[in-house]
């Protein structure tokens, strides 16, 4: 998804807090990316105030999010939440598979 432009951000050893931590997954367990579903780019990945991830403005976890994205990439979606170092990695990854 497209990111947002900050003017300041808090580091950790992983970078910027919050970064990437919503991912979507296909019906086939693989990650989904921007590079082979261009219309991810269609939505904006943001974090609100209090720290939660959103989706264009909503609730990564809730059902209008997931709409989106399953309109963006097809039915079977799904939305899911990992905060371990390989969320960085999913496109070089072997079969774009994270084990959650």
């Amino acid at each position: 998804m497209a990111g947002e432009r900050i003017a300041e951000a808090e580091l950790d050893e992983l970078g910027i807090d919050g970064d990437r931590k919503v991912l979507v997954k296909g019906r086939n367990g693989r990650v989904i990316t921007s590079p082979t579903h261009p219309k991810l780019l269609g939505l904006k990945g943001t974090i609100a105030a209090d720290g939660a991830p959103q989706i264009s403005g909503r609730p990564w976890n809730s059902m209008e999010a997931l709409d989106l994205v399953r309109t963006a990439v097809g039915p079977g979606a799904e939305l899911f939440y990992y905060e371990g170092p390989e969320r960085f990695d999913v496109i070089s990854r072997p079969q774009n598979r994270l084990s959650i």
